[in-house]
């Protein structure tokens, strides 16, 4: 298993809790379970497919070791909570702005080519004018 530090230890303790679907089936597993904490960044590859695991710097105000997924070759970023997709006339919502205006200077800094932003948030799907609504608030 793969984790940012602040969560390792609370992943390791959801595999040893009992799960609707699986059972106790992950819990059985848990003493085979190995979690490698990512620090900064961690790339996974294949002939087919890149997976790059960025950890966003301490101080962030999602919380401290916050990992993003990042696939160049499809040039999508995977970060939840930082922007909330959802319907022009209620963008954006307020407790968010601070969040969201982290994350887009945060983006538009850290050199990655994105073309695609997905969140589990709003409608999932973080649109271009958005990005562009929270960096032209006043």
């Amino acid at each position: 298993m793969l984790a940012g530090k602040a969560a390792a230890s609370m992943a390791k303790n959801a595999v040893k809790a009992c799960a609707t679907v699986t059972g106790n089936e992950w819990a059985a597993a848990q003493n085979d379970l190995t979690v490698e904490v990512i620090n900064d960044e961690r790339v996974i590859a294949d002939e087919s497919m890149e997976v790059q695991l960025i950890e966003l710097p301490d101080g962030n105000p999602k919380a401290d070791n916050y990992l993003m997924v990042y696939l160049p070759r499809q040039k999508l970023l995977y970060s939840t909570s930082f922007i909330y997709p959802i319907p022009e006339a209620v963008f954006p919502p307020k407790e968010s702005i601070p969040l969201s205006r982290y994350f887009v200077e945060w983006l538009d800094n850290s050199g990655l080519d994105v073309e695609h932003i997905y969140n589990v948030h709003g409608m999932g799907k973080v649109e271009q004018w958005q990005n562009d609504a929270i960096r032209n608030l006043p």
